[in-house]
């Protein structure tokens, strides 16, 4: 799953939407396995990105920090 992930922030970019999805849903499956410190790191590194791209009051922003709680 590594490679597929570097494969599409290659392909995409790590600030494209589409990779802000890939990376949400990556941390709802760790959390659903209960792998929650693996979970806490993929929401803090997309909150960071959010932050950066959407600024910290955007809607985005707020529902992955949401995930973190």
């Amino acid at each position: 799953m590594e490679r597929a992930i570097l494969f599409y922030k290659e392909a995409m970019g790590e600030r494209s939407v589409d990779y802000f999805t890939l990376l949400n849903n990556l941390g709802a499956i760790e959390s659903a396995l209960k792998n929650y410190s693996k979970a806490d790191s993929v929401y803090s590194h997309l909150f960071s990105l959010k932050k950066e791209y959407y600024g910290l009051k955007h809607p985005e922003t707020f529902n992955t920090l949401s995930s973190l709680a």
